[in-house]
């Protein structure tokens, strides 16, 4: 037993005055009629001491009450061991996001990638359920929940390990918004079943590179209970330069020339301050070689900036 507020239990000192008083007897002062004492020698008064304790019952009584009074303002308490988590023996339902898009190309980012999401796989207990999703523009299952619970438990890391294994990045952009919906509504889906009210968690492994989109979640009600991890990689290589097409306007003009224009974007990481660009279009068998142009783009540390190149015609 243990106390909140143990000082107060120098209140029991109280105890003491009870016995005190029942130890204090007080001598009756009657007077008796006597005859004459004339006949009767003085003899001088004899002191005796006499402590005894009268009227036990309400002296435990009263002893009693000011040890109850000291204790309850002490505050007792038990001590117990931390109650179990009542969601921990539930199915926890994980959604891994592993990002494919094209800043995932950079050396040794893939390959660290597809080790950060088999952890999160093997650490998953036999009750769990789990989904694995790629992502770029948009995002697809590469291992559903339901693939999930009719895989044996032996055999979910080996399957996770071969989709991952036959997936690569591309050369699309990064739309991280829209994929944390798409897992966060997978999380929710119960197959006609009660809801699951096991924990439920987003694993997001990515780069985490400048210009993710995430303007989807702007409007979006992030459901409650729905955790997001991290599991950021990083690559051996500093530097990413994106290139992203620039179209016509859906208003704009129909031309009969190919007039092509892109624009070229530094990362904030990049050691490169100029870069030449030049591309080749494939066209009915037929290989066209466009006329190169010259880009410059100066890094700004704290920023990103971006430049568009000049209007290229196929020679």
């Amino acid at each position: 037993m243990s106390f909140l507020t143990p000082l107060f239990l120098i209140g029991g000192l109280a105890l003491a005055g009870p016995i005190l008083f029942h130890l204090i007897r007080r001598t009756t002062r009657e007077r008796t009629t006597f005859s004459s004492l004339m006949f009767l020698q003085p003899s001088p008064p004899r002191l005796s001491k006499r402590s005894r304790i009268e009227h036990w019952l309400l002296l435990l009584l009263r002893c009693l009450a000011l040890a109850l009074l000291a204790i309850g303002f002490a505050r007792p308490f038990l001590k117990q061991a931390p109650l179990v988590d009542p969601t921990s023996a539930q199915p926890r339902r994980t959604v891994v996001l592993v990002d494919t898009s094209a800043s995932m190309r950079r050396a040794g980012l893939w390959n660290a990638a597809k080790d950060r999401a088999l952890a999160v796989v093997r650490r998953a207990s036999p009750s769990d359920q789990l989904a694995v999703f790629t992502f770029d523009r948009r995002a697809v299952p590469l291992i559903s929940f339901e693939e999930w619970n009719h895989a044996a438990a032996a055999d979910r890391a080996g399957m996770v390990s071969a989709r991952l294994d036959a997936t690569a990045p591309n050369w699309s952009g990064t739309h991280l918004g829209t994929a944390l919906i798409t897992a966060a509504e997978a999380l929710a889906e119960t197959d006609g079943k009660a809801a699951a009210t096991g924990p439920r968690e987003i694993v997001l492994v990515s780069d985490m590179q400048a210009g993710s989109r995430l303007d989807a979640l702007q409007a979006y009600e992030w459901p409650k209970g729905v955790a997001l991890s991290v599991e950021p990689v990083r690559a051996s290589n500093v530097g990413n330069a994106g290139l992203q097409l620039v179209a016509e306007a859906a208003d704009a003009t129909p031309t009969a020339s190919a007039n092509v224009r892109v624009r070229v974007t530094n990362s904030s990481d990049s050691k490169r301050e100029q870069f030449k660009v030049g591309w080749m279009r494939a066209e009915g068998g037929a290989t066209l070689r466009a006329r190169r142009s010259m880009c410059m783009c100066r890094q700004d540390r704290a920023a990103l900036q971006s430049c568009r190149s000049r209007k290229a015609r196929p020679d």
